[in-house]
């Protein structure tokens, strides 16, 4: 969950169990997505009886790795409710949705029930230690027993690495799908070669076309004044 980055935390991390066999699906901004499937959704987080219908056809499918996108709205009317979640993670926050939550104390909270609420004690966190909510995030963490996972070392590694990515968000984005990965039991050298494949999400700071003098074209599916920032 997060203002920013959801769809592409969850599409590296996709990605990443992908190229390593191993079978996984994705629930969110881009739809249902699983081996080479793709159907569309109207919402980030579906309503409460399409998400466990999709839950089981997955399963019956064989593949118990889903990842889902959480919305402020899904969280608040409790669309996520009652999963057994493995970790949650927390992209990052800013101005968006006060026409439904009012005000950003609302907003956060809404974020922040991923937290407070819907992972089991023991479940893993994952975050960047140098957002403002970082601090929230380590209160509930202490309080329900979840193990705090904090990206700025991965980022450090992943910026020595070849990636084909642009842009600093997209390598801290990076990081958090492959703390994730490690979730998995994929080990570093797995995760490390499937790197060099990562592609860019779909919208998401789309390198479109070169002119000459270095001018170049993107398409970016900024629509917060933090992402146009």
């Amino acid at each position: 969950t997060g203002t920013n980055g959801k769809t592409s935390v969850a599409d590296f991390f996709y990605q990443i169990l992908d190229k390593n066999n191993i079978p996984v699906a994705s629930i969110g901004t881009l739809g249902i997505r699983y081996r080479n499937k793709s159907i569309k959704t109207k919402l980030t987080s579906p309503d409460i009886i399409t998400l466990h219908k999709n839950l089981e056809k997955l399963k019956k499918n064989k593949i118990d790795n889903v990842i889902i996108e959480a919305s402020s709205h899904g969280l608040d009317q409790g669309r996520l409710d009652n999963l057994n979640l493995k970790a949650g993670i927390f992209t990052n926050f800013s101005q968006d949705h006060l026409d439904y939550h009012k005000t950003m104390k609302a907003y956060l909270n809404a974020k922040l029930t991923l937290f407070s609420k819907l992972l089991h004690k023991k479940s893993h966190v994952i975050a960047d230690k140098l957002t403002k909510q970082y601090s929230s995030l380590k209160k509930i963490s202490k309080s329900r027993q979840l193990r705090l996972l904090d990206i700025n070392k991965k980022i450090n590694q992943i910026k020595n690495a070849r990636v084909s990515l642009i842009g600093s968000f997209q390598i801290k984005n990076l990081s958090m799908a492959v703390l994730a990965a490690r979730l998995c039991n994929l080990d570093d050298n797995k995760i490390n070669n499937s790197l060099k494949k990562i592609k860019n999400v779909d919208g998401r700071l789309n390198l479109i076309k070169k002119y000459p003098n270095n001018i170049r074209v993107f398409i970016d599916y900024a629509h917060t004044p933090d992402a146009l920032h």
